[in-house]
């Protein structure tokens, strides 16, 4: 399929996850590439730098909850990279709290 000189693959922007929860790296995964995305995994959010550096991202969907160094701060690295400076950035964030039912 092509549109415009133009591959479909082409057109369809790599996704890196970074997540430290496989589960959660899993659940993303299976939907985005429902979607039709090529979606690439990884777990360690002190190399996802250099993960955006070798590959040809597109989009980066990123834990909130990282520290050492913190989203914050990768997320401030990316935006001083003139190499990443096409990427869009997606943070997410997951807060569940189990209440204790009313005794």
């Amino acid at each position: 399929m092509t549109t415009r000189g133009l591959r479909y693959y082409e057109l369809v922007p790599r996704v890196l996850v970074c997540d430290d929860e496989r589960h959660i790296l899993r659940l993303i995964q299976v939907n985005l590439e429902r979607q039709g995305y090529d979606v690439v995994l990884h777990t360690d959010h002190r190399t996802v730098l250099d993960a955006l550096r070798q590959g040809d991202f597109g989009i980066l969907v990123i834990d909130d909850d990282f520290s050492n160094p913190s989203t914050a701060e990768i997320l401030d690295a990316i935006s001083e990279d003139l190499t990443l400076a096409s990427l869009k950035v997606m943070p997410m964030a997951l807060r569940l709290k189990h209440k204790k039912p009313p005794q």
